[in-house]
């Protein structure tokens, strides 16, 4: 039995370790893209001011510069603050649900505090309110997805 848990583990993680090795490339990739858009857009701003100094005061050609700039800081400092419509809220608690829960996670919270776990005890706090969030089909994949990482990480005997 245990040799064909260690299978399923093992063919669990190997997509994840795919993953995981496209997604490391991929953030490279993208950091030196921004790195050399960032660089272009460097050196395409320091061009277009030494051309507009040709044209206009040097003044003027600095404001011409960076007003593009400025208004786009302006554009993206209001889409990043503001709270639209489209912002997802949280799923109505079950009330029986959450009752159970919290009657189920009391006798823990108690130990713990006994024991003087004071983070343990915030721990299993934060896990009973992201329980009572979610619906079973979520806690059932977030456990299962918790599992296979923690058998990567702490494999025990092979």
């Amino acid at each position: 039995m245990n040799g064909l848990v260690r299978q399923l583990v093992t063919e669990a993680a190997a997509p994840l370790k795919e993953i995981g090795a496209s997604l490391g490339r991929k953030a490279a990739l993208f950091f030196v893209t921004s790195l050399c858009g960032l660089i272009a857009i460097i050196i395409m701003t320091i061009a277009l001011y030494l051309w507009l100094v040709t044209l206009i005061a040097p003044p003027l050609a600095a404001l011409a510069v960076a007003g593009p700039y400025l208004l786009a800081a302006i554009i993206a400092y209001v889409l990043a603050t503001r709270r639209g419509r489209g912002q997802a809220v949280a799923a109505p608690v079950n009330p029986e649900r959450a009752a159970q829960i919290d009657e189920l996670v009391a006798p823990i919270l108690t130990f713990l505090k006994e024991q003087g776990l004071e983070r343990e005890r915030l721990a299993v706090v934060a896990g009973a309110a992201i329980a009572k969030q979610l619906g079973a089909f979520s806690l059932l994949g977030i456990a299962l997805i918790a599992g296979v990482i923690l058998g990567r990480f702490f494999p025990g005997k092979r």
